[in-house]
């Protein structure tokens, strides 16, 4: 349970493993996040992590995401990231779409987000996920950028997981694509309208 201390927002780290390595990546780095007294959460069974690292469950963005920890300032998500990345060499990663690995072949992904349930309107009078800005002015949560222009950077720069390119492959040279109609963990993607180049 969040504290009056905790923030509402910040660098949120994500550590991936796969359904089989699950139970060994939590032995691992649990002791190590409760001792450090800092907020963190995991899927409630391997079902659901299962449902997650395949996208079907709960979007293709949260593939990836077993443990979520919510670091108190930079400079503490630094060291924690630093910390259960070498907790965790030697299991398999999961590319964490749209956030950025902490470094190459890293069970740990980041990206700044909320914390708690924010919430604004778009102009279409949609509600969405929301941060505050500088000015303390809810804005729509970007989940498919790593952070916000206005925010500082602290973590050395690593990679971003994008989507798969086609470019030199038969469906790339061959077809026109317009937009993906949905996007899966085991990296399986349903086109919309492909036509032959």
């Amino acid at each position: 349970m969040a504290g009056d201390d905790d923030p509402e927002q910040g660098w949120k780290l994500h550590v991936s493993a796969t359904v089989l390595e699950a139970c060994s990546v939590f032995k691992s780095v649990a002791g190590f996040l409760s001792g450090a007294n800092v907020q963190f959460k995991v899927p409630k069974s391997l079902k659901e992590l299962e449902l997650i690292n395949t996208g079907l469950g709960f979007g293709y963005s949260q593939v990836g995401k077993f443990i979520t920890i919510y670091p108190r300032t930079d400079s503490e998500a630094i060291e924690i990231a630093a910390a259960v990345h070498d907790l965790t060499i030697g299991f398999i990663p999961i590319s964490v779409p749209f956030d950025r690995q902490f470094c190459p072949g890293s069970n740990v992904h980041l990206r700044y987000g909320a914390f708690e349930m924010l919430e604004c309107e778009t102009k279409a009078g949609k509600m969405v996920p929301a941060i505050r800005d500088p000015n303390g002015n809810l804005v729509p949560d970007d989940r498919f950028s790593v952070a916000p222009s206005w925010i500082n950077d602290p973590f050395p720069a690593g990679e971003t997981a994008t989507s798969k390119s086609f470019e030199n492959t038969p469906l790339g040279t061959r077809y026109r694509i317009f937009s993906a109609i949905s996007q899966r963990g085991k990296a399986a993607f349903i086109l919309r309208s492909m036509l032959s180049v």
